[in-house]
């Protein structure tokens, strides 16, 4: 099971965002695409605008 399936399943979805990266290990994404996704979410919280899912570039 995924992790988007269970939480779909806990009735937590709203709440819930995947977006991803291309890069060879999470210890190699850039800084600036660290700092784009805590903007998104930092976003999402103060305005309620909830990012969309998919690729960081």
């Amino acid at each position: 099971m995924t992790v988007s399936m269970t939480v779909a399943l806990a009735g937590n979805d709203e709440w819930f965002v995947q977006k991803w990266v291309e890069a060879e290990g999470h210890c190699n994404i850039a800084p600036g695409l660290i700092g784009e996704a805590f903007d998104e979410l930092r976003e999402w919280v103060a305005e309620d605008t909830r990012p969309e899912p998919g690729l960081l570039h």
